[in-house]
């Protein structure tokens, strides 16, 4: 599962989002979750999300990865290691 931490108010969040749409649907097999940190704050703060985007990767309840930034090329390279 690949845990998608953004906000609305955020440039970043907004340029990379089109690209994380098409990831969930290039990776059938993977589980995305986008999280609002302004609608859900305590979810942030327990993953420690200081900076958005931020992705955090699961795997059987565990967080495996973590990635801070827009780099979509980082992003896919991670999400095709976990696959």
């Amino acid at each position: 599962m690949v845990a998608f931490f953004s906000a609305t108010w955020s440039d970043d969040c907004r340029l990379i989002n089109p690209s994380v749409e098409k990831d969930a649907k290039d990776f059938p097999q993977v589980i995305f979750v986008k999280v609002d940190v302004d609608e859900l704050p305590n979810v942030a703060k327990k993953y420690q999300v200081s900076s958005e985007p931020t992705f955090t990767f699961f795997e059987k309840g565990a967080i495996v990865d973590k990635y801070v930034g827009k780099d979509i090329t980082v992003l896919r390279n991670l999400i095709s290691k976990h696959v």
